[in-house]
């Protein structure tokens, strides 16, 4: 059944997940998303994130991060270390290395989260169709006219989910909206 975003309902007391992509350097606004009430950050080393040696040991550390925030009813926000300015960009030819392993920071989570959030086509792409690998994902409406809420489809290991794509173009406060979205939505 295909909801229209007016119709969506989240359930109480789960948290949720942002999964922010590798961007070209420091992301405007990411200080005021992460300063947040009900945020809990989760950095990713990009470093660790783009070698082979190293990423699994840095997913399940995020995994763990994020898993313990929403298991307590709050946001996890997986970011970069580059998206604060802590360090160099990802650069082009890794990204979507990148994304396809913060995809699978979901996969690893103890608890479903009640929605997901995306920073970017690449991100949300690389969650749904290669991650998940569920090409029968619906779209569910959006939030403004720069992101689309896709709903997994009920063969997916996570029927039903809630996933926003979120334009990477836009500065985070485009996140802190459709979080803002989601709650407003809580049953």
């Amino acid at each position: 059944m295909n909801r229209s975003s007016t119709e969506l309902r989240i359930e109480p007391g789960q948290g949720a997940l942002v999964l922010v992509g590798p961007a070209t350097g420091e992301l405007p606004g990411i200080d005021k998303l992460l300063d947040h009430s009900s945020i809990d950050g989760v950095e990713a080393i990009g470093a660790r994130m783009m070698s082979w040696k190293t990423v699994s040991a840095e997913v399940i550390e995020v995994g763990r991060a994020a898993s313990h925030a929403i298991r307590n009813g709050r946001t996890a926000v997986v970011h970069l270390d580059s998206h604060v300015g802590e360090a160099a960009p990802v650069p082009a030819d890794c990204r979507e290395f990148v994304c396809t392993r913060l995809g699978q920071v979901l996969m690893g989570l103890a608890d479903v989260p009640a929605y997901v959030v995306t920073h970017s086509e690449a991100m949300a792409h690389s969650l749904i169709v290669d991650t998940m690998q569920d090409p029968e994902a619906e779209p569910a409406g959006s939030i403004g006219a720069d992101c689309p809420i896709w709903r997994l489809s009920e063969d997916s290991m996570f029927a039903g989910l809630y996933v926003a794509l979120c334009a990477r173009d836009q500065p985070a406060w485009s996140l802190v909206d459709a979080l803002t979205w989601f709650e407003a939505r809580r049953a």
